[in-house]
């Protein structure tokens, strides 16, 4: 059965922005998405099912992305891909998340508004980075939902480091992926990226 994690109190989704669902097997298809480092990703296909309020199984989707690889000094690679729509609607970022226990990773979730190819130029240019860090310890699916204000600006070390979508627009969004081990694999799932408006309860 699939579980929810959050740290807030969740209303009904009233507004969503599928980033991805991997229903149709694409994934580099037009650079929908870009991956780096020494990842291997490819689409998973298993169905999925998950309990409702009346106990009765609903299924949620076949089709999932599939990431494995092998740490070197923790850091596996990422995977981003640009958004076609502005998030500003929308009040909280939600993701499936396969995890298998026993190789703890982390999933880093990054928005911003520019991808800069050139480390130098990044280092000068100090573009906005928006991250929220999601530790992967548990065995199955969980669909993790993250307040979009729980996001922090990499670039800031004081003062308001709060997302707002007020003030910024991101037009990318980039999974990193790590491991607790220096060296060692890593294998998970992710499924249903999106953002979600959840109704104030």
């Amino acid at each position: 059965m699939l579980s929810v994690l959050t740290a807030v109190p969740l209303g009904a989704i009233t507004k969503e922005y599928i980033v991805d669902n991997f229903e149709d097997s694409a994934i580099t298809t037009s650079l929908k998405w870009e991956f780096h480092g020494a990842i291997k990703s490819k689409i998973g296909d298993s169905l999925k099912t998950m309990e409702d309020s009346l106990g009765i199984k609903r299924k949620i989707g076949s089709n999932f992305l599939n990431i494995s690889g092998k740490t070197n000094n923790w850091y596996v690679g990422g995977a981003r891909t640009k958004l076609k729509k502005v998030i500003d609607p929308y009040t909280h970022f939600s993701i499936m998340i396969q995890g298998r226990g026993s190789n703890r990773s982390k999933v880093t979730v990054e928005l911003s508004e520019v991808v800069l190819q050139d480390v130098i130029r990044e280092m000068r240019e100090k573009p906005d980075v928006y991250s929220y860090s999601i530790y992967v310890s548990w065995t199955g699916w969980k669909k993790v939902i993250i307040p979009l204000r729980k996001f922090t600006n990499k670039k800031k070390v004081v003062g308001n480091r709060a997302f707002d979508s007020k003030k910024t627009s991101p037009k990318w969004l980039k999974l990193e992926f790590l491991n607790d081990q220096k060296e060692g694999p890593i294998t998970l799932d992710i499924d249903n990226v999106k953002f979600v408006t959840l109704e104030k309860i």
